[in-house]
């Protein structure tokens, strides 16, 4: 999320996409014992016990409010990170975002208005209140590639969608 008008909206996407290549790049080529480095320190940091009751009492009552109910998630994540090898996250990131064939993204950005701007139109020129719920917004970058697929209109989007009901999976 960026709240600065110092980027454009591609100019963001674009760094997020380096960054994922950089960070597979660097992951390929980190040697075994700093990745057991990194390991050690995120299972040091999992073990920390809860120091007061609070914590321990707002980590379970997240587990019955999503309906997820693994009180022992800690636990199980740290004896998963003593088994993880550097190939299975190489593995997992590529099929994360490696394969472009397979990757499907969704990018919402939300441009403000330059509160300069607003003022300095002419009065009615701009939304009462009232109308605020009705605004369309288009904003869509000059190169618009032909795979690239951009929500016009919310409702008639929504109009063709199918429902399915929640399905949780916990393992």
């Amino acid at each position: 999320m960026s709240q600065s008008g110092k980027h454009t909206n591609e100019h963001v996407d674009n760094r997020i996409e380096e960054f994922l290549k950089t960070f597979t790049k660097d992951l390929k080529q980190m040697k075994q014992e700093d990745f057991n480095h990194v390991l050690e320190s995120l299972i040091k940091l999992k073990n920390c016990t809860d120091v007061q009751l609070q914590e321990e009492v707002d980590k379970n009552w997240i587990e019955i409010i999503s309906q997820h109910y693994v009180f022992d998630r800690r636990k199980r994540a740290i004896e998963y990170l003593k088994d993880l090898k550097p190939s299975t996250v190489i593995k997992w990131l590529n099929n994360l975002c490696g394969n472009k064939a397979n990757v499907r993204k969704l990018s919402v950005q939300v441009v403000a208005e330059n509160k300069k701007e607003k003022d300095t139109e002419p009065d009615g020129a701009h939304e009462t209140d009232e109308t605020v719920g009705n605004l369309a917004f288009q904003l869509l970058p000059k190169d618009v590639e032909k795979s690239d697929f951009f929500i016009k209109n919310i409702q008639e989007f929504k109009k063709d969608l199918h429902v399915f009901p929640a399905h949780k999976i916990v393992s």
